[in-house]
C-alpha cells in the first residue's frame, strides 16, 4: 500500500522499538514524542513523521529555562502498533486523504513546534514522577561529582544503573503505558531503587510510601507509619517478604477395640 498522508497528530511511544534493517527506520523507546504525518505499508502498519530526542537527562534536571533548542528533530519511518496517538494537530483531514496526482509535486511536510518538558501536572494523580525527578537532580547535583573526582568508578556504574532504570520507570508512569497491576508493581519497585541508590551514596533515606502511590511522607502523616518505614528502609534493601505459615496438617490414629457377636 502506497503512502498517504493523514492529519498531523502528536503520538507517545509506549512500546520499544529497535530498528532491524532500514535506515530509515527510527528507534523508539517509551515516552518518545512523536509527530506522525504519513501512514502506508501493508494495512497501514507502519507510520512516517518526526521524533522529538528529549534533552539529555543531566541537561533535563538542571534547574533553568529550556527551550526547542535542547531538543532534536530526527524523521524516519516506525511501527503504527509501537505508538498512541493522543492528540490531533491538523484539521478533520478529508481534503489530506484524497491521493496526490503522480504529476503534482508533494510539498515537504511542516516541522511542528516542539513540545519540551512535563506539560501534565502529575502531583496529585502519580506523585513518584516528580519524586523521581527530585532524587535524580539531587543525585547528579550532589552526589554524582564526588564520586569522579574521588574515581569511585564501581559504584558510580552502579549508580548509573539505577538512573536510567527509574528513569525508564518514569516514562512508563507519566506515559500511561501500564495495566494497574504493572503500575502498582513499578511503583514499589521504583521507590527501593531510590532507597539504594541513596544507601549507595550515602544520603539520608527519604520515606516514601509505595502503598501512596510512592509520595512522600511528611509530618501530616503517622509519625508511627513514618518511623516503621524508615527503620525498615534503613535496614533493608528491598521489601520485606512476609512469610506465610502454611497449614498444618494433624494425623491421628485412633484404635479401638472391636467386639464380634456370636
Amino acid at each position: 500500500m502506497p503512502w498517504r498522508p493523514i492529519p498531523l497528530s502528536y503520538a507517545i511511544a509506549i512500546y520499544p522499538f529497535q530498528p532491524s534493517a532500514s535506515s530509515a527506520e527510527l528507534p523508539l523507546q517509551i515516552g518518545d514524542q512523536l509527530y506522525v504525518i504519513e501512514c502506508g505499508g501493508k494495512d497501514s502498519a507502519w507510520c512516517r513523521g518526526y521524533l522529538i530526542q528529549q534533552p539529555s537527562l543531566l541537561t533535563a534536571l538542571t534547574p533553568g529555562d529550556r527551550g526547542a533548542s535542547d531538543a532534536r528533530v530526527f524523521s524516519g519511518i516506525f511501527p503504527r502498533c509501537c505508538i498512541e496517538i493522543r492528540e490531533q494537530l491538523g484539521h478533520d483531514g478529508e481534503h489530506m486523504s484524497q491521493p496526490i496526482a503522480p504529476s503534482s509535486t508533494k510539498p515537504q511536510a511542516p516541522v511542528p513546534m516542539l513540545k519540551i518538558g512535563d506539560e501534565s501536572a502529575t502531583s496529585a494523580s502519580e506523585p513518584l514522577v516528580d519524586e523521581i525527578s527530585s532524587c535524580l537532580r539531587d543525585w547528579y547535583l550532589s552526589h554524582l561529582p564526588e564520586l569522579v573526582l574521588r574515581q569511585d568508578y564501581d559504584r558510580l556504574d552502579r549508580v548509573s544503573d539505577l538512573i536510567t532504570k527509574l528513569d525508564y520507570a518514569r516514562r512508563e508512569l507519566l506515559n500511561d503505558v501500564l495495566t494497574s497491576q504493572e503500575r502498582s508493581a513499578l511503583r514499589s519497585e521504583a521507590v527501593w531503587d531510590m532507597v539504594r541508590g541513596n544507601k549507595l551514596l550515602g544520603a539520608e533515606i527519604i520515606v516514601r510510601d509505595p502503598l501512596q502511590k510512592g509520595r512522600l511522607l511528611t509530618a501530616d502523616d503517622s509519625a508511627v507509619e513514618i518511623t516503621k518505614l524508615q527503620a525498615i528502609m534503613s535496614l533493608l534493601n528491598e521489601p520485606p517478604v512476609v512469610n506465610q505459615e502454611t497449614t498444618r496438617l494433624h494425623h491421628c490414629m485412633l484404635g479401638g477395640q472391636s467386639t464380634a457377636k456370636t
